[in-house]
């Protein structure tokens, strides 16, 4: 669907995107046109590159002020995409990313599905993971910055 298709959802509050085969493209299209969203459902979604620019984009998420329930199962979510997520997103209050292989599965375990959620403790974990790894990677730093700048 086009983007000007999105625009018209004003009052789309529950979208449920469940193992079909939306693309990051396609979900940038979403979360920049249609804010009113309070529950997001992409589980199963494989098709969406959780590292394009069309979804790395912190300024696309703000958007979503009123997005309470976002659902993420199954997904190729990493670390890195859902960081920026929660840090964009402050409304959220549920937050499913069970069965995420890129993601530690000690974060899962602490912080995924749970009843309240707290995002700021999420954020600090997850800061403390993308540390590591930019320390075990230097290089993986400056591939992502170059990602995000692009």
């Amino acid at each position: 669907m086009s983007a000007d298709t999105w625009v018209k959802q004003k009052n789309l509050l529950d979208l449920s995107l469940k193992d079909t085969d939306i693309n990051d493209i396609g979900l940038g299209r979403i979360i920049a046109n249609v804010p009113s969203l309070q529950k997001l459902n992409l589980d199963g979604c494989k098709n969406i590159d959780f590292q394009s620019t069309a979804i790395l984009d912190v300024d696309v998420w703000k958007k979503q002020k009123n997005l309470t329930d976002l659902s993420l199962k199954n997904t190729l979510i990493n670390e890195d995409g859902l960081y920026r997520i929660v840090s964009s997103v402050p409304s959220l209050q549920k937050l499913d990313f069970d069965d995420c292989v890129n993601i530690l599965q000690k974060i899962r375990a602490d912080y995924s599905n749970k009843e309240n959620l707290n995002l700021n403790a999420l954020k600090n974990a997850l800061e403390e993971e993308i540390k590591k790894i930019e320390n075990l990677f230097p290089d993986f730093s400056k591939a992502l910055s170059r990602v995000v700048a692009d």
